[in-house]
Order: C-alpha cells, then sequence, then structure tokens
C-alpha cells in the first residue's frame, strides 16, 4: 500500500502580484512537481496561497478544519514545508511531524540582532523558540553545514533528528543553453538588498558600466520573465552574505550560465562552491574575474560545463528520491 504523506504550506508557485514568487513558494512548487512526476507516495498538499498553471487535485486551499486528529490519523506522515503557527498547532494534537528550514530557521542566532532588530522581529522570534522547544520527527535542513548550527538551537542529543534535503532544480524549464562564449555581455545579479550583497553590486556595476550591460533584480520579479532573462545572461553574480542553498544561483547554473560567487561572512561554504569561479569580497578581485572569464573562452566553456555536471545533482528525480528515502527511513 502506498504511504500517504501531506505538507503544508503558506505558499507555492507564483502566487505574488505579477507572477513573483517567494523561495519557500518555489521549493514547494518544486517538490510538488517532483512528487507527481517521480514519486510513488500518495501526497497531499495544503496551502494558503497558490498558482500554479497544472491542474491538479493533489493541492487544496488551507482551512482550520484540516488541524484536527481525524483527518491527519489518515496519513502515515505530516510534513510542514512552512507555517509557523501551524507546525505549533498540530504537535500540540500529539503528532509528531516532519518540519523543513522554511518553518523555524527564519532568525538562526538571536543573540546576534541589534536591540532594534529584536524587537522588530520580536514575534518571529518567540514562536521560533517555541518551535525549538517541540519535539519533531525529522528537521530538514537545505546545507549540511546548517546542521551544527541548528544544533546549538534546539534541544537535541544528536544529528539524526536532521536530514539533509537540498531542493531540486526543474532543469525542464531553463534552457540548457550551449551558450555561445560571452554572446551579449550581460551580468545578472538578483536580491533584494543587503544580505545579497547589494552594496558590492552596485560598486561592480558603477566601474563596468560602460563594459557590460547589467539585469539587477532587487525586487520581486516576474518568473516567467526571469526564465527569458536567463537565456540572454553570460555571467551570473553570487555576492550574498551567505546562503543556506541558492536557488537563484542553481537556476542560472542549469542553463549552463558561469557563476562568479564571492565568499560568505558566515561559517557557511556555498553548495556550489567546486563548480562556480569562488573569490573574495572585493569589488577589485570580482571585477578581475568578469574581465578575465568574458575574455577567455576556454575559462568560460569550462565554468559553463561545470554549472551543467553540478546541476545533475539537483534534478527533481533526485529530489523525489531523497524525500521518499527519508519517509521511508532507506
Amino acid at each position: 500500500m502506498r504511504k500517504k504523506v501531506v505538507i503544508f504550506c503558506n505558499e507555492l508557485g507564483t502566487i505574488k502580484n505579477n507572477n513573483s514568487a517567494s523561495g519557500p513558494s518555489i521549493v514547494a512548487y518544486n517538490l510538488f512537481k517532483a512528487l507527481k512526476k517521480y514519486s510513488n507516495l500518495d501526497f497531499l498538499f495544503i496551502c494558503k496561497n497558490f498558482k500554479i498553471k497544472e491542474s491538479t487535485n493533489k493541492i487544496i486551499k488551507f482551512n482550520e478544519r484540516y488541524i484536527n486528529k481525524n483527518f491527519l490519523n489518515s496519513f502515515d506522515f505530516i510534513h510542514i514545508l512552512s507555517g509557523k503557527e501551524e507546525a505549533i498547532k498540530i504537535s500540540k494534537l500529539g503528532f509528531l511531524c516532519i518540519i523543513g528550514t522554511n518553518v523555524v530557521f527564519d532568525i538562526c542566532n538571536p543573540n546576534n540582532l541589534s536591540k532594534q532588530e529584536k524587537i522588530k522581529y520580536k514575534n518571529i522570534i518567540d514562536i521560533e523558540n517555541k518551535i525549538c522547544q517541540t519535539r519533531w520527527k525529522y528537521i530538514l535542513v537545505q546545507h549540511v553545514d546548517m546542521i551544527d548550527i541548528y544544533l546549538q538551537k534546539f534541544k537535541f542529543n544528536n544529528k539524526y533528528d536532521f536530514k539533509y534535503f537540498p531542493c531540486g532544480i526543474d532543469t525542464n524549464i531553463f534552457y540548457n543553453l550551449r551558450k555561445k562564449f560571452n554572446q551579449n555581455n550581460v551580468i545578472m545579479w538578483i536580491g533584494p538588498g543587503k544580505k545579497k550583497g547589494y552594496d558590492l553590486f552596485i560598486k561592480i556595476k558603477d566601474i563596468l558600466k560602460n563594459k557590460f550591460n547589467f539585469i539587477c533584480k532587487n525586487h520581486n520579479y516576474n518568473y516567467h520573465e526571469h526564465i527569458k532573462d536567463l537565456e540572454k545572461t553570460d555571467i551570473f553574480l553570487s555576492l550574498s552574505r551567505y546562503e543556506t542553498q541558492g536557488l537563484a544561483t542553481m537556476e542560472a547554473m542549469s542553463c549552463g550560465i558561469p557563476v562568479i560567487c564571492a565568499k560568505f561572512t558566515s561559517s557557511l561554504k556555498p553548495i556550489f562552491q567546486n563548480s562556480v569561479l569562488l573569490v573574495e569580497r572585493d569589488t577589485n578581485k570580482i571585477i578581475e574575474k568578469i574581465e578575465k572569464i568574458s575574455r577567455d573562452e576556454k575559462l568560460y566553456l569550462k565554468y559553463h560545463q561545470k554549472s551543467l555536471d553540478f546541476i545533475k545533482n539537483f534534478t527533481l528525480k533526485k529530489m523525489s528520491e531523497n524525500y521518499e528515502n527519508i519517509l521511508l527511513g532507506k
């Protein structure tokens, strides 16, 4: 008999204005597509907001009536992909749930926040503290290096409660480009804000504005138009201070776009660090790499291929297989 899993999430697909999408909504959408195409699990998504092109009976609109024992007892597994309040309510009913990074890890280390930030994020900090004091079946993390960091926040005795579960990329919707060398002189950077390295990007753009064309996305962007923008992009800049995975970068890599990545300011290492041009967080050094790869066809094609090879380990099929292995204890 097929095992049944119910998956709660806040968002799935391009649910915002102008067909834009948050990171968690893309994670949910990719998991839906992975399970629909490759999994033998009997699954159901319950979402507060969703917008997808496919017609399906595997996604239903969230309602409080689904948080009850009779309904939840019909499933073998309960996974809260996102939704802090739902995680707390369901755990109080006595269920041992699986939770994902989007449930608890908005603020990984509250002690590092300023006094103003602690006031601003008080409600989030309070509910995350409650989640940390609750027992869960598994916690799914997108980056293996995060486990030790999270163990400091959770009161767990070992690492077996954590499972490495990176998001897969839907390579079918990105063009697997065998790009002509430096075809359009276009560099892409995706934000928003300081965490994504906007301050560094502005300096780079100002110096190179007469040599390169820039696609800058420091706001919510149309996800469907974004895919078209990737077609004409020659170099992708990953300037984040840290990433748990880096979906935007990995989507660019699935197109075969070479990536120049600035080193993180945290103890984390980019999961794609061996497949990109890794450089210090220094404007001049980054510019040096940009100019070098834009002139050196051999180097460009080397990292074009590295991008394509890397993404083979993060397909939707791999995502589905990993998910089944975690749930079924394989």
